[in-house]
């Protein structure tokens, strides 16, 4: 059985994680799951997913921090990182992508976006 591709998604709100989770895992991936900063870049390092969409306000690690540590894994020198951040103000926008993210996400915004969003960022899955 070939291995499927990793998805990292950290955020502290429950109903985003299980919603992502649905949507990795219908698009033939598998979820590695996290609401703590700290422990996204274990799973990063030991997993060493294709791709990672990250909240701003982690536990034990704001967002942006996160997405600065990620992009220096060799493993994520080039794969997209989605940073959900709770502010649509221009500089905090420019933090994330300044930090690293491959697209920053402006709240309010309903979780279905933010899954169109990151499904934008996936390459597709062949099936056999």
């Amino acid at each position: 059985m070939a291995r499927r591709e990793l998805v990292l998604v950290a955020c502290p709100e429950r109903e985003l994680l299980e919603r992502l989770s649905e949507e990795i895992t219908a698009g033939g991936r598998r979820p590695l799951l996290t609401r703590d900063g700290d422990a996204a870049v274990r799973l990063a390092i030991e997993s060493q997913p294709s791709m990672a969409v990250v909240d701003a306000d982690l536990a034990s690690m704001n967002g942006h921090v996160l997405v600065s540590r990620l992009r220096r894994l060799p493993s994520f020198r080039t794969a997209p990182i989605v940073l959900v951040s709770a502010d649509d103000g221009a500089p905090h926008l420019r933090l994330g992508t300044d930090a690293g993210a491959t697209e920053v996400i402006p709240r309010p915004i309903g979780h279905d976006e933010i899954a169109r969003r990151m499904r934008r960022h996936l390459t597709p899955v062949h099936r056999s």
